[in-house]
């Protein structure tokens, strides 16, 4: 039985002679992966719809116990972001991070508008990367059930409108009072970023802007807040953040 599916190609792994096997984000937040037969053969019709990154729809069909792609027909390549490494790079970590998050079972849509968000933003050169990268690292961990407590003062309770500090561990804001040191100290500037990025709908997500050291602490916030949650620390971060070194130095 075929059937048809958007998705996002999140994930390539060799296969047997010119076969790949692809990890597929489809419209409903779930990761399938799917055989695609020949692909890496000169002139398959399958290969521009299965490249990295790519959003295409798929016709697809279960084969010998595999699922297996029959057409691949790309709606949007993100080209924007095929010509610079640095772009290029953050994409691939933005990938391991939804491979990571998404599962085989388990709907959860907002992660594929989440990522094609994204990917849209960062291909279109709009917006500075850095601010990209914070607000899909906070939003991602928001839709992974991780989404931190905006509520007041973990420990007082008291109301939070201009300053606090964010304990990465457990995902609480606290006054200047209750912290004690154990926090990233926010200003209303970030306070407020954070609050956009966990409320706003996912298709006006990059539409604020910050700069010097708020974007700096903004984008350490999520990054280490993120990775604290997952528990680990994906190889395509440190290589974007080697790419990006390389880029200062020689640029």
């Amino acid at each position: 039985m075929h059937e048809s599916v958007k998705a996002i190609v999140i994930r390539e792994r060799e296969g047997r002679g010119s076969d790949r096997l692809f990890k597929l984000l489809t419209e409903s937040g779930q990761t399938v992966t799917a055989l695609a037969k020949g692909v890496r053969r000169k002139n398959s019709p399958l290969a521009p719809g299965c490249q990295l990154l790519a959003y295409s729809s798929f016709n697809i069909f279960d084969y010998r116990g595999w699922t297996t792609i029959d057409t691949a027909e790309p709606e949007e390549m993100f080209l924007g972001l095929r010509g610079d490494l640095e772009r290029m790079s953050l994409a691939l970590y933005f990938c391991e991070l939804l491979e990571e998050i998404a599962g085989a079972d388990q709907a959860n849509p907002d992660l594929t508008r989440l990522a094609l968000n994204a990917l849209y933003c960062l291909s279109g050169e709009a917006k500075p990367r850095e601010l990209i990268k914070a607000a899909f690292e906070l939003r991602l961990a928001a839709l992974a059930g991780y989404e931190p407590d905006l509520g007041g003062c973990a420990d007082c309770g008291g109301e939070i409108q201009t300053a606090a500090f964010f304990d990465l561990r457990s995902g609480v804001f606290r006054c200047e009072k209750c912290d004690a040191g154990r926090g990233i100290a926010l200003g209303g500037g970030v306070l407020k970023a954070v609050r956009y990025i966990l409320s706003a709908d996912l298709s006006k997500l990059f539409s604020f802007s910050l700069s010097g050291r708020a974007m700096a602490t903004l984008s350490e916030l999520c990054e280490q807040y993120l990775l604290y949650q997952i528990d680990r620390r994906p190889s395509t971060l440190e290589y974007y953040k080697k790419v990006v070194v390389l880029g200062h130095t020689y640029g």
